[in-house]
């Protein structure tokens, strides 16, 4: 479900999709927008991938990326990243294929590709947790951070102002959505040793509005975040200036259940849902 900006202001009404996109055969379970806004990625129960361009609301590449359901598809730089329930983290080389095609050689019906993984990461899915990608700048090496098994569904790690000071929003099974504060110490200062750190985790605060929380994302500009989850809810949660207080919380009713993932455009004006329906609505 694609909504404006106005409506994610007012999330308490009634929302209805701009546009609903069909594809896919299976329950829908992960949604990603790239960084430029034109093309959005959707990933089922099944294990298939699709990449739909936004202006055309079509597909332009659709592939078996798993042999169990897709947890979580990303790109980055010139990079596709799929987590799967099969416990595999993928990495496909999708730039070259992009920078070729062209619109108006599409057909009217995407016929499903056979892609390659350019690496592959063995993991332990079996909480079906998604994994959350952060760059630090100034390196040249890609992190990629995973949730824990068993009890997170959904982490967002993102850097404050104050040097080696992280915020990590996650998501539980249990419904909370909990706000950690992440400070890095060094211990001895003329010491570069990564044994030398000290790690200082402090909780900001706990909101529970869910029965269980399966989607989360946070704004571009770190002003708000969305949750949805195995029930009829989505949850806005806006944030104060410093992330101390508790957010201000705004929810609406859903006429169905299970929405398995949500993502915020870069601009804030929308967001895209993931259903159980097999659908994907903006």
């Amino acid at each position: 479900m694609i909504v404006t900006k106005n409506s994610i202001s007012s999330i308490s009404n009634p929302i209805y999709p701009k546009y609903i996109f069909r594809g896919h055969e299976e329950q829908i379970m992960s949604l990603e927008f790239d960084e430029n806004n034109s093309y959005i990625l959707s990933g089922d129960s099944g294990g298939t991938i699709i990449i739909w361009d936004l202006i055309t609301k079509r597909p332009i590449i659709k592939f078996k990326g798993h042999t169990k359901g897709i947890l979580r598809v990303t790109l980055f730089h010139d990079k596709l990243i799929s987590h799967g329930r099969d416990n595999f983290i993928h990495v496909w080389k999708l730039n070259q294929y992009l920078k070729n095609l062209k619109i108006n050689e599409l057909k009217p019906f995407c016929e499903e590709s056979k892609l390659n993984p350019e690496n592959s990461l063995f993991i332990n899915s079996a909480s079906f947790c998604k994994f959350d990608l952060y760059c630090k700048e100034g390196i040249e090496q890609e992190e990629i951070l995973v949730a824990i098994p068993r009890y997170c569904m959904a982490l967002k790690l993102f850097p404050i102002s104050q040097p080696n000071n992280y915020l990590m929003l996650a998501s539980y099974e249990n419904g909370s959505v909990v706000l950690w504060s992440i400070t890095i110490n060094q211990i001895d200062t003329s010491s570069k040793d990564d044994n030398n750190k000290r790690i200082v985790i402090d909780q900001l605060w706990n909101c529970k509005e869910h029965v269980e929380t399966l989607g989360l994302d946070i704004s571009v500009d770190k002003k708000f975040a969305i949750s949805t989850a195995g029930d009829n809810k989505i949850v806005k949660y806006t944030f104060d200036e410093n992330y101390q207080n508790e957010p201000i919380i705004k929810s609406t009713i859903l006429k169905h259940s299970g929405i398995a993932d949500v993502k915020i455009r870069s601009d804030g004006k929308i967001f895209a849902t993931a259903g159980w329906d097999a659908k994907f609505d903006s």
